[in-house]
């Protein structure tokens, strides 16, 4: 399911600059310059599952989302 930026939940230039920086740190032999929006969208549809997921996880004491699962 493609999300439109208007209600993506995570900032996709920054999580852009975050991989890119990871892979010229992690991996210097790879010359890697660009991120698909195919995975940008993969990446904030396991975020939004495991949010729910956390949500539901939680206890039904208190008025504060305390972990994330």
């Amino acid at each position: 399911m493609v999300q439109s930026k208007q209600n993506s939940i995570i900032n996709r230039a920054a999580l852009k600059k975050f991989i890119l920086a990871i892979a010229e740190k992690d991996r210097p032999g790879w010359d890697c310059k660009r991120v698909s929006a195919v995975a940008l969208d993969q990446i904030e549809a396991f975020l939004r599952a495991k949010v729910r997921d956390s949500v539901h996880r939680q206890p039904s004491v208190g008025k504060t989302f305390m972990q994330f699962y």
